[in-house]
């Protein structure tokens, strides 16, 4: 367990001053039964250094053809003592067909550090007292160059055709490092200008450097409390997402969204910055006191004819009615306890309580603003994401792979072993030289979940709220910080509610007809979701759809093969059966009773 500890201020504000940023263009070529294996024809590289005042050198050029004059290339801007950050928009692709891995581990490079999650992605090298630190930029930006272009004011070309000569490719080729180039050094600058902190390598590790940095007004404690530690995870779930009505009607029907909700409660609630204690047992009046000055997450025993209280159920987020314990929140606390739904508190953790989160909602929401009206939707998106993605910085928990042998390069595999004697599982692999386990080190060594559980909890609540507004009869479908309704649901919302400040509700869409299939999987009007279906996906049949599917890192380790890149014809078949409620005749969906 770690130590209890103050947060700790982020002083500093480094960046990089030294980059290169790539892309490469690719040939196709028949692979397996229906696939494609994608070879390199051409790429580009720019090398850029930054000087003091933020002044950037106008750049050195490479143009390449074959993998080991790219690596020969990057392997000579590294100077000694020093870190060279290169970035690729969709690294892993990029990556494979250089074969990059492979070309720096035959040059003496060694992997430090391997998060593969595709995204975010992030590869380190090291040799000697130099280092190569790989980033993905979809690591900041989850859209297209195109898009990125657009609102950076770089327009990306027109793709060639596939029999356009090398030097038309090239010129695309080129434009896409631009662009690429020109987001990035727009992005340092953008941390830099409103005093974000230093640098990193994820939009949530930057959110969270900023608050340190710059927000943190209040001391916050990160205790070591096992107890309290574990009310905490049992009490934190995700948003909450239900299908209220199965099948198809037409009518008139209207997606409601909450603007920003998640930063809207973190900026009008308090929420636990230092644990007080832990009690057992306490009575439904104390814990009525308590919650007047404290925060408070309990273990509590629930009598419910309300869907309002979340519970796992064989893997599932569930809101059902009856009788059943559950680990909830202050807002859940004081709805459960206005209602009469407590039954008992079996223990509680109590933390003093500060409005944490006023000041960094209302700069970066101020920024998100400026930059929409400014038309730059890349980096609205990206002060979105930040003012979002910070309170799940403190519910993170330590799961990292560390090296624990060397190996031959070429041995590429994942695998697990059962140690019989400790009864546990070890998850391994091996790629570039090195064999890693995933550890957990289980709390991570900022992580304050009872702050991360809040904010969710009140997020939930909010939505909850809404969908009383409306009217829970007149609600189809809910999706974390939105609601589905008819006419009458529309009605019974104010005017008043809707606005464009934080908050406040917007009418995202109004259309005549339905069809929910469940979580994630309806057609709303000319809007059509299914989780895990890409809009380009071909429908086969009803429920079965196909769609092209790129090699993940995770796949071509599996494989055993880190130097192909492949693209494969996927099938999906839906089973499409509704879990979290029960079906009527009427296709309403009615609570499970527990």
């Amino acid at each position: 367990m770690r130590p209890a500890h103050y947060l700790k201020k982020n002083a500093q504000t480094e960046q990089p001053t030294r980059c290169i940023f790539i892309d490469t263009e690719t040939l196709p070529e028949p692979y397996g039964c229906k696939g494609e294996r994608h070879n390199l024809r051409l790429g580009a590289a720019l090398y850029k250094r930054r000087y003091k005042g933020d002044r950037w050198s106008a750049g050195d050029w490479l143009d390449f053809k074959d993998i080991d004059t790219l690596w020969d290339f990057v392997c000579d801007k590294v100077s000694p003592g020093s870190k060279l950050y290169l970035y690729a928009h969709n690294l892993i692709y990029d990556l494979t067909v250089t074969q990059g891995i492979k070309c720096l581990t035959d040059r003496g490079w060694k992997i430090t550090k391997a998060l593969i999650d595709d995204p975010p992605t992030v590869i380190q090298f090291r040799i000697d007292n130099r280092s190569i630190l790989m980033i993905d930029s979809f690591n900041y930006f989850r859209t297209s160059l195109a898009n990125i272009g657009a609102s950076i004011g770089i327009s990306k070309h027109r793709m060639p055709r596939l029999s356009a000569a090398d030097s038309v490719w090239a010129a695309y080729c080129r434009r896409d490092v631009e662009v690429l180039a020109t987001a990035m050094i727009t992005y340092f600058s953008f941390i830099s200008s409103n005093k974000l902190g230093n640098y990193q390598i994820t939009i949530a590790a930057q959110a969270f450097s900023a608050y340190r940095h710059r927000f943190m007004e209040q001391p916050i404690f990160i205790d070591n409390n096992e107890k309290a530690l574990a009310l905490a995870r049992s009490s934190y779930h995700g948003g909450r997402t239900e299908a209220f009505y199965i099948g198809s009607e037409k009518g008139s029907y209207y997606t409601l969204d909450v603007n920003s909700m998640y930063p809207a409660v973190m900026a009008l609630n308090h929420f636990p910055v230092k644990l007080w204690t832990v009690m057992h047992k306490i009575t439904l009046d104390e814990l009525k006191d308590y919650m007047d000055n404290y925060c408070v997450i309990a273990d509590v025993d629930i009598d419910t004819d309300e869907p309002a209280y979340p519970v796992y159920i064989e893997g599932k987020l569930l809101f059902p009615v009856g009788q059943f314990t559950a680990s909830l929140t202050t807002p859940e606390l004081k709805h459960a306890q206005a209602l009469g739904h407590i039954v008992k508190v079996n223990r509680a953790a109590l933390y003093y309580k500060a409005p944490m989160f006023r000041a960094y909602v209302a700069e970066l929401y101020r920024l998100r603003r400026e930059y929409a009206t400014a038309g730059n939707a890349s980096f609205s998106w990206l002060c979105k994401i930040m003012l979002n993605s910070l309170y799940g910085k403190f519910g993170q928990l330590g799961r990292v792979y560390e090296e624990i042998d060397t190996t031959d390069p070429d041995e590429v595999k994942v695998w697990t072993e059962y140690d019989v004697e400790t009864k546990t599982v070890h998850r391994m692999r091996s790629f570039g030289g090195v064999v890693q386990e995933l550890t957990s080190t289980g709390e991570s060594f900022n992580s304050h979940p009872a702050i991360a559980s809040h904010v969710a909890a009140y997020g939930r609540m909010e939505l909850w709220r809404l969908i009383n507004l409306a009217g829970l009869n007149n609600v189809y479908y809910a999706d974390t910080d939105s609601i589905t309704v008819n006419s009458r649901g529309m009605n019974n919302i104010p005017d008043a509610y809707i606005s464009s400040e934080l908050g406040y509700l917007k009418v995202e869409a109004h259309f005549r007809k339905l069809t929910i299939y469940g979580a994630k999987d309806y057609v709303f009007g000319s809007k059509t979701r299914i989780k895990g279906i890409r809009s380009k996906a071909v429908c086969i049949a009803p429920g079965h759809y196909r769609q092209e599917r790129f090699s993940k890192f995770k796949t071509m380790l599996r494989a055993g093969d880190i130097n192909t890149m492949t693209i494969h014809n996927q099938d999906k078949h839906l089973k499409r059966i509704y879990t979290k409620g029960t079906v009527t005749d009427s296709g309403r969906v009615v609570p499970l009773r527990v």
